[in-house]
């Protein structure tokens, strides 16, 4: 039996760089996994990191929800043009068609953020 729900909340995964690069190779290690939810909220992911977690999910085919709640620096230089790359690179990622729910509640992604996760999907 495979695992369809990983839930991984507050483990502060997101603050660590290599967090992207380990799930990348764990998915590519078994690429006919059939994860369907995936729990993140409160693991401190920032704008770059969020980035490298977007490569690494383009691999979880079947994923139908992804919550990321209380992951509040996803977003956190919102002055700058260039204030949500990591949010529009997570928007591109997520599997077309599998898609059912994206939870990005306590985020902080304001109008833009919001506007790049609607344009990604």
């Amino acid at each position: 039996s495979q695992i369809q729900d990983l839930d991984l909340r507050d483990n502060f995964l997101g603050g660590t760089p290599t967090f992207g690069s380990t799930l990348e190779a764990a998915l590519s290690a078994h690429p006919n996994n059939h994860l369907r939810v995936l729990h993140l909220g409160g693991n401190g992911f920032t704008e770059a990191t969020i980035g490298l977690f977007a490569k690494a999910i383009r691999g979880l085919v079947a994923l139908q929800t992804l919550n990321l709640n209380n992951n509040p620096a996803i977003c956190c230089n919102r002055h700058s043009e260039h204030s949500v790359t990591g949010v529009t690179h997570l928007a591109e990622a997520l599997p077309a068609g599998s898609m059912m729910s994206l939870s990005l509640a306590n985020c902080h992604l304001q109008d833009s953020g919001c506007e790049e996760v609607l344009d990604g999907l």
